[in-house]
């Protein structure tokens, strides 16, 4: 198949044979909203004289098409699906469980199937997905709403599709030049409706019972049927979202991260069921790094993609708002027994004591943020490390890390260290302290450490403006989307290193795994239990997944001696 992504920061490219991951990023944030593509990949093959290639069969009249088979794509693709509900569909009860969870709605599988039953009483049957044939090749662009749309001169290029997306409030008027001026769908829910001509398909996202009740008052023809925001719409033209297809996106595309996939994302998967080619526009950051619509300035440009996993920011601030969910799967490390909003009152104290952002700097194209992330592995003895490290714009060290004496092999400076209070030791005035929070006693250390009643005794010397707490949320991020759910949380370690990807533009990894000898210490003692303990968090996997992104790149691993 072929899908072309047009204004997108940076991308993340793993490939294959004959297959790309595209993972797009930007400097702030690293997006956990997959756009994954296959990637069409020429490949020059030296046949013999005397072999004939036979014709291949095409589905379609483009250079690829997405119904074509290939490994990678067919792990996630069902070709048969439909992606929109019917008034005949049966809803699993399986399905309905799945869905109704995502709004924690409080209804009976029949009285969905009621309403649905009235609404296809009112609306046709949406016509059956056009195949592909050998004769036709069906492009479709998927305008998203991002800021690195703006002087982009995408607009003709956009209008050129046969079918174009456009997603929530995207607006097209004034912004021709950069979106073009064509709409033949239009993806929404109740939230984000907006008027549309009488030629566009309204494609219905319904997340929630309310929604279907919504969009039952919107198509009805009486007067009465009056509702705040009512789109302009031909009810010929409704096409809802079956729910099915929202949990395939989530299980199959996303595999489960978050509780459900952004309505950007979900259109960019259903392109890939109704058309031939795929063009994306308008996912992720500038390439300042900047979260924004292309019509709009948002104040906040902070990422903020609530219960889909579009990013999960690294820091807690004041004004973040953690998802229920992330709650659940966080207070389940230490089993934790106060509430949500226990939780929520002492982050209100937290961020009374300690700036409300976290000191970061932010990406840019005029610098490149070295940072160095330095484990306490014994492979880092008479390594010489300690100058390398130095050369670096910000060195982590993590929990018990010691310089003194061990300068040649580690270096002496630290920028961050990483810790949870079990392992809070003394820091300068200009060390960032990065606090990885396990239970809500963790973050009343903070207020009980820096807040106005501190004691000075077993205090770690720091600087209250430079304590930074990791979220949560992007501690659950790293456990799913990275270690697959392996163990039971990650380690403070390997949670380093992928902190260090989001905060930096080079990030070089000292000091994890054994030694030459396959013995597991620390550079600065001897453990008597040499082998691995990891306790919760899986080790092994951990240092498998280092391997990988130092063989993709996205790393560079001195493995020490």
């Amino acid at each position: 198949m072929l899908l072309s992504i047009f204004g997108i920061s940076s991308m993340w490219i793993m490939s294959g044979t004959t297959v790309s991951t595209m993972w797009v990023m930007s400097a702030k944030n690293v997006s956990t909203n997959w756009i994954m593509s296959v990637k069409n990949v020429s490949t020059v093959w030296t046949v013999p004289a005397t072999t004939t290639e036979l014709p291949r069969h095409k589905e379609c009249t483009c250079e690829t098409c997405t119904t074509e088979d290939e490994q990678w794509f067919s792990q996630h693709f069902q070709k048969t699906f439909n992606p929109f509900l019917t008034g005949s569909c049966n809803l699993s009860q399986e399905t309905f469980n799945w869905w109704k969870i995502i709004q924690c709605e409080e209804c009976h599988l029949s009285t969905y199937k009621e309403i649905i039953k009235k609404i296809f009483e009112i609306i046709p049957e949406p016509l059956p997905v056009v195949e592909a044939r050998p004769h036709r090749c069906r492009t479709c662009a998927v305008v998203g709403n991002s800021g690195n749309l703006k002087k982009s001169h995408y607009g003709k290029l956009i209008n050129q599709h046969d079918n174009i997306f456009r997603i929530n409030f995207g607006r097209t008027q004034g912004f021709e030049e950069d979106v073009g001026n064509r709409t033949t769908h239009r993806a929404m829910y109740p939230e984000s409706a907006t008027n549309l001509d009488n030629n566009t398909n309204l494609v219905f996202f319904n997340f929630k019972l309310k929604d279907l009740y919504w969009l039952l008052r919107a198509v009805r023809t009486s007067s009465n049927a009056q509702i705040k925001h009512k789109p302009i719409t031909n009810k010929n033209r409704v096409m809802v979202v079956n729910p099915t297809f929202i949990q395939y996106v989530h299980e199959s595309w996303l595999l489960k991260t978050g509780e459900y996939p952004s309505t950007g994302f979900m259109t960019v998967i259903l392109a890939l069921h109704l058309c031939d080619k795929v063009s994306v526009f308008g996912f992720g950051a500038d390439r300042d790094g900047n979260w924004s619509h292309y019509f709009e300035v948002l104040h906040d440009k902070g990422l903020r993609t609530g219960p889909h996993p579009g990013s999960a920011e690294p820091f807690l601030t004041r004004e973040y708002e953690l998802p229920q969910s992330a709650f659940n799967w966080w207070k389940k490390i230490q089993s934790e027994k106060r509430d949500f909003n226990s939780f929520n009152k002492t982050k209100e104290k937290v961020f009374k004591t300690i700036p409300a952002e976290p000191p970061v700097v932010e990406a840019s194209p005029h610098r490149c943020r070295t940072c160095a992330v330095v484990g306490n592995s014994a492979n880092l003895r008479r390594s010489h490390y300690g100058k390398l490290i130095h050369q670096h714009d910000s060195v982590f060290r993590i929990n018990f890390g010691q310089t003194e004496g061990f300068e040649e092999d580690v270096g002496n400076r630290t920028t961050h260290r990483v810790i949870y209070p079990e392992t809070a030791s003394n820091l300068d005035n200009n060390t960032n302290l990065v606090l990885f929070p396990f239970m809500i006693k963790d973050l009343e250390w903070v207020v009980q450490t820096f807040g106005p009643d501190a004691s000075s005794k077993d205090s770690p010397i720091a600087n209250k403006d430079r304590v930074m707490v990791v979220n949560p949320a992007f501690m659950q991020h790293i456990h799913e989307l990275w270690l697959q759910k392996k163990g039971q949380y990650p380690s403070t370690g390997f949670m380093t290193v992928i902190l260090a990807l989001y905060l930096c533009d080079e990030v070089s990894v000292f000091g994890f795994g054994a030694d030459s000898d396959g013995n597991w210490s620390h550079y600065w003692e001897e453990l008597k239990n040499k082998k691995l303990k990891t306790g919760n968090h899986p080790g092994s996997v951990e240092y498998d997944m280092i391997l990988k992104l130092a063989r993709q790149g996205k790393i560079v691993f001195y493995r020490g001696f």
